[in-house]
């Protein structure tokens, strides 16, 4: 076992035994949004304290793999637009979302009963997400009506509605679990050389 792991692992003890316990015990671990990772900590247990993905403790293992498997949960260190700057989205524009959208996978802009929203071909590997681009943030501030395209292979800057784009290579498709995500909707595809981490969900709660 990595020293790390068994030094956080001695840290939560016996306080597996209980949800109360175990959220006392958060503190012995990292924030996913503070995850840093490198040649000396190449691994590290992570606690996911957003609402993108489940929350809970997560292996986090350093990662420059050149491709990943949809489905399969990164971290990646975000370029965000200026309108989720001013809002302080996130730590230090660190985030992590599932693989939906592989190279050569198709997504489109779709409207319907005056709503927005995308769809990706083949589907995302949770059936629930209806990727909605969503009005509001959870503040009832405006969110833009625009899903960007920022790729270098395409200058098109947006998804323009019933107009499929393929992701091109190098890039990947990252949305979280739940609707109302920040992610690839707004932020458009992620180079793949910007993810740093993979997390594998130890201890769901």
């Amino acid at each position: 076992m990595h020293p790390l792991i068994k030094k956080n692992a001695a840290a939560l003890g016996s306080a597996l035994s209980t949800k109360t316990a175990i959220r006392l015990q958060l503190a012995f671990f990292i924030p996913v949004g503070l995850l840093i990772l490198n040649a000396h900590t190449p691994i590290s247990l992570v606690y996911n304290y957003t609402p993108s993905l489940p929350t809970g403790i997560y292996v986090a293992s350093k990662s420059t793999a050149p491709s990943y498997p949809r489905g399969q949960i990164v971290c990646f260190k975000a370029s965000l637009p200026s309108w989720t700057q001013k809002r302080s989205y996130g730590i230090n524009d660190n985030y992590c979302k599932r693989v939906s959208g592989l190279p050569g996978d198709t997504v489109t802009l779709r409207s319907s009963n005056n709503s927005l929203h995308v769809v990706l071909q083949p589907p995302p590997p949770n059936p629930a997400l209806t990727l909605p681009l969503l009005t509001n943030d959870t503040l009832k501030r405006p969110i833009p009506q625009q899903s960007p395209w920022n790729t270098h292979q395409d200058p098109t800057p947006f998804l323009d509605i019933n107009q499929p784009k393929t992701i091109p290579p190098g890039y990947l498709y990252l949305t979280g679990d739940v609707n109302n995500s920040l992610d690839s909707r707004y932020l458009g595809p992620i180079p793949g050389h910007t993810v740093y981490a993979t997390l594998k969900p130890l201890l769901l709660f």
